[in-house]
């Protein structure tokens, strides 16, 4: 407020106790809302130099002491108290100030709280060239939204961890996690990462089954590499035999009988 008495009793008073000091006066207003649509809890401070010195009570509809503030200020205060509220016109543009958290609420709820994004889920396999034939499974989960999200790894159905990595914020108002396991497979085994989250009804699930190893690859590709040189060989081969047998002369003294 501009020129008010109130606060340049409180500026006078700090300047005189701290004349070298740097001093802020703040008007601060929250809006605080339930789970309900009508549940609304507005507060309005005056702050100075971080210290609230009186909130306003939306019951009362009056300016009031806060009740921590510092005592050296006492008179300050209670004269800032008694002038805001003997100005009509100030506490008329405060209580407009509690409709509009109301108004906001009815017009920003449904896109907000209300907000759901449902997670993407990729799993990433890595296998491991010890003798243990282990794979290491990570369940990437992302671009979800609200933050509340739990993740399971199952085999074969079954729940075999649930060590959840902190969820972090991607910085759009979408949330990301992951989860990791070291698995040894079997022939025939199926792993399953399960995702449950406010924007489904049901959990989404991603599977991941062994399949080949590395080292079956490996010999996979070395078998086709060799059996592919060895059709080229035998082609060749062919080609030139059927070439050199369309060729050929009559020797000298041939004797067998030509075929017409």
């Amino acid at each position: 407020m501009r020129g008010t008495r109130g606060l340049a009793l409180l500026l006078c008073w700090a300047l005189l106790c701290n004349p070298t000091g740097t001093f802020v006066t703040q008007f601060n207003r929250d809006c605080v809302y339930g789970d309900g649509t009508k549940e609304v809890g507005f507060y309005y401070y005056v702050v100075f130099n971080k210290q609230v010195m009186l909130q306003y009570d939306p019951n009362e509809k009056l300016f009031l002491p806060y009740p921590s503030y510092l005592s050296q200020v006492h008179e300050a205060v209670i004269n800032i108290t008694t002038f805001l509220n003997t100005k009509p016109g100030f506490l008329d543009k405060i209580q407009k100030k509690q409709l509009q958290c109301q108004t906001n609420r009815e017009k920003y709820w449904g896109s907000t709280v209300l907000r759901t994004v449902s997670p993407k889920v990729q799993i990433a396999a890595t296998e491991s060239w010890s003798k243990t034939k282990t794979w290491n499974l990570v369940c990437y989960v992302f671009e979800f939204y609200p933050a509340a999200v739990n993740v399971t790894w199952l085999k074969n159905g079954y729940p075999i961890t649930d060590n959840l990595s902190e969820v972090l914020p991607n910085g759009d108002w979408n949330y990301q996690t992951q989860l990791r396991v070291d698995v040894t497979p079997q022939s025939g085994d199926s792993y399953t990462c399960s995702v449950e989250h406010a924007s489904r009804q049901e959990p989404y699930q991603e599977n991941w089954e062994p399949g080949l190893t590395v080292r079956q690859k490996v010999k996979i590709s070395v078998s086709v590499v060799v059996l592919a040189l060895g059709l080229i060989f035998l082609i060749t081969g062919l080609i030139c035999w059927m070439k050199s047998r369309h060729g050929y002369t009559l020797i000298p003294g041939y004797s067998y009988p030509e075929v017409s």
